[in-house]
């Protein structure tokens, strides 16, 4: 090692670590000293940290020890060094420390030089034992400074160890106390109350807080000013974590001591998820499996399967041919997979066997497809499957090439990769959040209602922008609105909004993504910085319908690419519309877009000229677009060229005659799925018939194709049909052959007068282009516009690269589609800064955790707990029960509920829950019955009764309504669930009425019961209002569209679980259930259980909730009013008790009516 020249301070020491290059704190003298012995005594020294201890003998000769090993005596070089080391020698606190060496040649002789770096201090006492805690504060200072510590506190511990402490003497012994080096506060070492302590290039304040030793703050050296003088002590201390993070560890110590004895919240979910993974494991076994020996390919993405008998489980009831008729013969879907080998979930001998997770565990079977039985035929012993997607591979249907093909020969068994992907993902979650694996602290606390506390953040984000104006109705968010934006934005972890029906949640949504993105220019990459999710796919899709940042659509990420680029197309749709406008209002905009366009069919018909027929559809546009922007003489020869060009066109065929368009309908009209044919299947069958017969000769060759129609036409058995499967691939080959034959036509030359008119057009438009003096506006968007047409690939490439939100349910949110999307190899990896979960308190806990888990900032709940609950498997539901019988009540409270109850109790450290109080969308009649129902009376009804207006025939002025249908008009039918036709009747007859005089209303029709739905579609057919399909039933092509010919349902049926999210102007509710009366109700447990077999789904508050909450201008119920009322009604029922009186009550808004 060189030596530095006299004078030079050496280079800064290193650490005892290797990592520590920091010199020492205060002043030092450099000294060099020549060794008296050996030259290569210090040869084996390494490069590293190492302290020089300085001993003077009786004899006066200074002996120098170097690491604890070397000693050998030393004088001065010089006579500045003699007074250096006489200063040092005095002064018993002092740390020597070995700076450089080098050996040099002085004549024959070889001799060895060392520099020292000596810190000279005050003397201290030494210091009783001491704990020094490090809090947040400290930790995220460090972590500021070398970011590789940031969320790592027993390294920072570490860090903060090396650098504040010194190492013991080196000729002290291993055991012995630290040294520091400390100034301030040391009147009293035993108590210290206060100091500093210097280390290598750092200092740290200690202070009592709260009766305990903590390191308040930390600095680098040149910022330490006023020290006072340093003092050298001995301590016997320690640096403890005492940060949030480790309390939450001691929290969450605490927690899984509760789980591991089965007590608390998640533990019942934990145990919750297990049954229900050995629930499905025992389906799959239930239904068993069947060896197939051969499989033949349908059409239309259906598989044969020739199942042998004889294969089955010792304890299978059924054989699986015979279980997949009786499915089909119920009308319930099953979904087989075929596979090379068995999975282990039915290789086991017995159930037994199972590990405790099932099928988590469990090995899956090779070569897998999965399709939905179609068809099952017992005696030939085979099952027909319509192959469906599976995973990320792909299998076709109609219109779509295979990919992937069933194994020659294998096994079909139920298929449940579904339930052990959602199961995984589940405890996938649930564990992470038990390893404290999440990025947010606090949350197994949290989960299990436990105060947590926090501080409030060091920068108070602002709630309101300009920006964030424009995401309101009337362009400001209301109180409750502003601070649950203020809530979410500045929240230390968790924020809870309730938003009641109609207040604007997701107003609030949209409100926060904008102003997280504005805030995320500083902090984070904008975009995928914000996660949407919400429990299924419906959700989602209206969350990102209803919800845009900057204008741009969420990026919704699936696995099978379900509404993936809905939005995107809508966006894109609306852009181009509005731009289209835009630039048709000038002009000058209209003349350069004219322009572009001749130009482009110009060069279009000159390169390809174009039959007569077809270029006079052209110029006839080019006349349309053109107006008054042409001389008019030039549009006398564009019009004239185009009447020339109509006339001596040929007759242009038509693609069908009309006897061919008649047969191909009704062929279209066949029905092939037993549902639907056993509806109208055999009269649907003989209408193409007796088409396709008509044609005369037409149907050359596909004599076996009509005898299967007319099987099915003479189809009177009342059974389920075998042959659906055949009879939809004759339907299809009839129509191939219905298609009209093409075939390659002549080349067609250019007209020499059309190529003149089009480029003397092309100038004219060019020249008043020139003319014109404002061409940039005008230009950037027709260019804007021309790209968005163009290139539509490349729009949606540039949307996804910088929208702000990506979107997925809560399943989805931990797939590898989201990682891809995140540009991450695994899905642990992806973070969002925040994660907005809306209809969160319908999502399954466990569901709930797999999107948290991903969040890093923040994470904000949606929704409302008074609405619509999370679904329970009944099975489970019971199971789990049995091991506590008070576990149902407890199961059935969602995580949002748990969360809102008990983070605004009293004594909170930050605010986390809000409620929004205004409700918009509803008369105010209807928003007062609402709030006093469900909501204790809190929501206000801002706007005014004139907005809410309508002219419908016979409830002018009304707004609440019942219709009287009493029992002596028909009772309730059904026995799980329940159907009242007279009740239907009277809705399909209302609506039949209704829809023509208001064309630009909507109308929701709500059942608490699925049969009462199909009770209600039926009378809607039979008014012509809707038809059946393959599919289910939808609507008549008129009420698919609103008065300006926008593409609306106007009419919505079904139950309540479809309508929670969704609003429409009016509402008619069936309440369905009607029992004639039967003396007093009973008293006691037994009155209980008369209420659920009376009133059934209509007890249900969180349902009723939703169900009388969607309307905007009308509420009308049909049921029997005789059930609601009188001493017997009961109170489940009392929200619909409540309503019937106020219609009966009259008053300026309410009737009750006679069907």
């Amino acid at each position: 090692m060189s030596a530095p020249g006299r004078g030079n301070r050496a280079p800064a020491p290193r650490g005892s670590s290797g990592t520590v290059t920091e010199p020492l704190p205060g002043r030092s003298d450099f000294v060099w000293l020549l060794w008296d012995g050996a030259p290569d005594a210090l040869e084996n020294l390494d490069d590293g940290w190492h302290e020089v201890i300085l001993a003077k003998m009786p004899t006066g000769q200074v002996v120098a020890g170097v690491g604890g090993t070397v000693r050998g005596g030393v004088r001065p070089d010089g006579e500045q060094d003699r007074e250096r080391l006489a200063r040092a020698m005095a002064n018993r606190a002092r740390i020597a420390v070995l700076s450089t060496r080098k050996v040099e040649n002085e004549g024959r002789r070889r001799r060895l030089r060392i520099g020292l770096d000596v810190h000279t201090y005050e003397q201290a006492d030494p210091l009783e034992p001491q704990s020094v805690g490090v809090g947040d504060r400290v930790m995220d200072t460090v972590g500021r400074w070398d970011r590789r510590l940031r969320d790592r506190p027993d390294e920072i511990v570490r860090w903060l160890t090396e650098r504040l402490l010194l190492p013991p003497r080196a000729d002290a012994g291993p055991e012995a106390p630290r040294r520091l080096v400390v100034s301030i506060g040391l009147s009293d070492p035993s108590a210290p109350t206060g100091y500093r302590i210097h280390g290598r290039g750092v200092t740290g304040d200690v202070r009592t807080e709260d009766g305990r030793l903590v390191l308040h703050r930390l600095r680098r050296t040149g910022d330490a000013e006023g020290q006072g003088p340093l003092r050298l002590t001995e301590c016997r201390l320690e640096f403890t974590d005492v940060s949030r993070a480790s309390e939450a560890h001691a929290e969450m110590k605490h927690q899984l001591n509760r789980l591991a004895t089965g007590q608390g919240f998640l533990a019942m979910w934990h145990e919750y998820n297990r049954l229900e993974t050995r629930f499905v494991r025992r389906q799959v076994r239930d239904v068993g499996f069947g060896r197939y020996t051969e499989r033949e390919p349908l059409g239309d993405g259906v598989y044969r399967f020739r199942v042998d008998a004889s294969s089955h489980l010792d304890d299978q009831e059924l054989t699986l041919t015979e279980r997949a008729r009786r499915g089909l013969d119920a009308r319930e879907t099953l979904e087989l997979e075929a596979a090379q080998t068995l999975p282990e979930a039915l290789a086991a001998a017995d159930e037994e066997d199972a590990s405790e997770w099932a099928l988590i565990g469990d090995r899956l079977g090779k070569g897998v497809v999965s399709g939905t039985v179609v068809a099952a035929d017992v005696a030939a012993g085979t099952i027909d499957l319509r192959l469906v997607e599976l995973g990320r591979r792909r299998v076709s249907g109609v219109g779509r090439d295979f990919t992937v093909a069933p194994p020659p020969q294998g096994f079909l068994y139920r298929s449940f990769r579904g339930d052990r992907r959602q199961m995984q993902r589940r405890k996938a979650a649930f564990d992470r959040i038990l390893a404290d694996g999440t990025r947010i602290p606090n949350l197994l606390a949290l989960f299990e209602g436990k105060t947590v506390s926090a501080d409030p953040p060091r920068r108070t984000t602002r709630a309101v922008s300009a920006a964030v104006r424009d995401c309101f109705r009337g362009g400001e968010p209301t109180p409750m609105q502003e601070r649950a934006l203020e809530v979410a934005l500045n929240t230390p972890d968790i924020a809870v909004i309730q938003g009641p029906p109609g207040t604007g949640k997701t107003q609030v949504i949209t409100a926060l993504q904008t102003r997280l993105a504005e805030e995320g220019r500083g902090y984070a990459r904008l975009r995928g910085s914000i996660l949407l999710t919400s429990f299924q796919h419906a959700a989602v899709d209206e969350l990102v319908e209803r919800s845009r940042v900057f204008g741009l659509p969420a990026n919704k990420v699936d696995r099978a690419g379900r509404g993936t680029t809905v939005q995107t197309d809508r966006w894109l749709q609306e852009t181009v519309d509005w731009l289209t406008e835009e630039i048709d209002t000038d002009s000058f905009g209209r003349a350069l877009g004219l322009l572009r366009t001749v130009t482009a069919r110009a060069a279009g018909y000159l390169l390809t000229p174009t039959p007569p027929e077809e270029t006079a559809r052209l110029l006839k546009e080019i006349e349309e677009l053109a107006g008054e922007l042409l001389p008019t003489g030039l549009t006398d020869r564009l019009h004239g060229t185009r009447r020339r060009l109509e006339t001596a066109s040929r007759p242009v065929p038509f693609d069908l005659d009309d006897d061919r368009e008649l047969a191909v309908r009704a062929l279209r009209g066949v029905r092939t799925l037993a549902e639907s044919f056993a509806d109208d299947g055999p009269a649907a069958a003989a209408k193409a018939l007796r088409r396709v017969r008509a044609l005369n000769g037409q149907d050359a060759g596909h004599a076996a194709d009509l005898d299967l129609l007319a099987r099915a036409a003479s189809w009177d058995v009342d059974e389920p049909v075998p042959f659906l499967t055949e009879l939809a691939a004759a339907r299809d080959r009839l129509l191939e052959a219905l298609r009209p034959a093409t075939g390659p036509q002549a080349p067609v030359a250019a007209d020499p007068d059309v190529e003149d008119l089009l480029a003397e057009i092309a100038e004219e438009l060019e020249e008043r282009v020139r003319d014109s003096g404002e061409s940039g506006p005008q230009l950037a968007m027709l260019d804007y516009l021309e790209g968005l047409r163009g290139d539509p690939v490349a729009v949606e490439w540039t949307l996804r690269a910088y929208t702000a939100s990506y979107a997925a349910t809560c399943q989805q949110a931990a797939s590898p589609t989201v990682a891809v999307a995140k540009e991450e190899t695994r899905i642990e990896d992806v973070v969002f800064d925040t994660v907005i979960i809306d209809e969160a308190a319908r999502a399954n806990p466990l569901d709930l955790m797999i999107p948290l888990i991903h969040a890093g900032r923040r994470i904000i709940l949606v929704g409302d707990h008074n609405q619509l609950p999370h679904m329970l498997e009944p099975e489970v539901e019971r199971q789990v029960e049995r091991l506590d019988a008070g576990v149902r009540g407890r199961l059935r409270e969602s995580l949002f509920q748990r969360l809102f109850e008990n983070l605004r109790a009293p004594g909170a450290s930050v605010d986390r829950v809000v409620t929004l109080n205004a409700q918009f969308r509803m008369h105010r009649t209807l928003g007062a019955f609402v709030s006093r129902c469900f909501y204790d009376g809190i929501l206000e009804s801002p706007r005014p009764d004139e907005e809410f207006a309508h002219a419908l025939p016979g409830y002018e002025g009304v707004h609440a309504a019942w219709i009287d249908v009493p029992n002596g008009r028909g009772a309730e039918s059904g026995k799980r669930s329940k159907r009242r036709r007279a009740e239907a009747r009277v809705i399909a007859d209302q609506l039949e009425r209704l829809l023509p005089s208001a064309p630009d209303l909507t109308f929701g029709v709500i059942s608490f019961y699925s049969d009462q739905v199909d009770e209600i579609w039926r009378e809607l057919v039979a008014r012509d209002l809707a038809r059946r399909t393959d599919q289910g039933y939808e609507l008549v092509r008129g009420l698919q569209y609103d008065a300006g010919g926008r593409r609306l349902d106007r009419l919505h049926v079904g139950s309540v679980d479809a309508f929670q999210g969704k609003e429409f102007d009016v509402v008619f509710l069936s309440t369905t259930r009607s029992s004639p009366p039967a003396g007093p109700p009973p008293a006691g447990a037994a009155h209980d259980r008369w209420v659920r077999r009376r009133y059934g789904h209509l007890t249900l508050r969180n349902r009723l909730c939703v169900a009388m909450s969607r309307q905007k201008r009308l509420l009308v119920t049909v049921g029997d009013a005789a059930m609601f009322e009188g001493p017997a009604a009961p109170a489940q029922v009392g929200p619909l008790t409540e309503f019937l009186r106020l219609c009966r009550s009259g008053g300026e808004h309410g009737t009750v009516l006679s069907p």
